[in-house]
């Protein structure tokens, strides 16, 4: 039976995306409830499969040749494909702005696949890194494992990457490019200094991510979830 929204893979961002969309179905690797058994390098595991309206990849397209045999079926069968990446699929300068236009790093397995299958359809969504109630920053900062607080880093809270993703699945065209953040790139000293702690300072490492295109297909008045303290 053909299904509104399949999510591959029920990690953090695709158990938010299966909150959001109760209509959808979800897999994982392992039998879970509730979820379709489904492991990329398993192509017996393909069958269950249902068709689907649209499909969101939530997990990197590797090894390669399986990605884009899946995808390549996933859109001749006319669903919608969005594929989650990572804003490190992008080269930018130190200390400079990060966008869809940004060079991609090829030299990543990962990437690779995926700029093929936007060339055959599929949207990328580019996510910074993801925080929320089980990926806390501050803890990070707390436990010391954060070094240089000249390092810019750029975050989006793991709902507000659901709730852009689905903006982008209703909006967007197929073969666009989107980063997600939250826009608000800066070192994690500014994050340190907020929560009362001290952190040493390196030199200046990363790039800010610029989400223009993603916000202007967000509802007017978004706002973005602050960090958890």
């Amino acid at each position: 039976m053909k299904v509104p929204l399949l999510i591959l893979g029920a990690g953090q961002v695709g158990e938010a995306l299966l909150r959001l969309r109760p209509d959808a179905r979800g897999t994982s690797r392992r039998a879970r409830e509730n979820l379709i058994r489904f492991d990329l390098a398993d192509e017996k595991s393909w069958a269950a499969l249902p068709q689907a309206d649209a499909v969101i990849w939530t997990f990197p397209p590797t090894p390669e040749a399986a990605a884009l045999d899946l995808g390549r079926r996933i859109l001749t069968s006319g669903s919608r494909l969005i594929v989650l990446a990572s804003t490190s699929c992008h080269v930018a300068p130190a200390g400079g702005r990060l966008n869809e236009d940004s060079p991609l790093d090829l030299s990543q397995e990962r990437v690779r696949a995926e700029e093929a299958l936007r060339q055959a359809g599929a949207i990328i969504v580019a996510l910074a890194g993801l925080h929320g109630p089980q990926r806390r920053p501050a803890d990070w900062l707390r436990r010391g494992l954060i070094r240089n607080g000249a390092k810019l880093v750029n975050l989006i809270h793991v709902e507000d990457a659901a709730l852009a993703t689905l903006a982008v699945l209703a909006q967007a065209q197929p073969g666009q490019r989107f980063v997600a953040s939250d826009g608000q790139g800066r070192p994690w000293s500014e994050i340190a200094a907020e929560l009362g702690l001290e952190i040493a300072l390196g030199e200046t490492e990363g790039r800010r991510v610029d989400p223009e295109h993603l916000k202007a297909l967000l509802p007017a008045g978004f706002v973005f979830r602050g960090i958890d303290r």
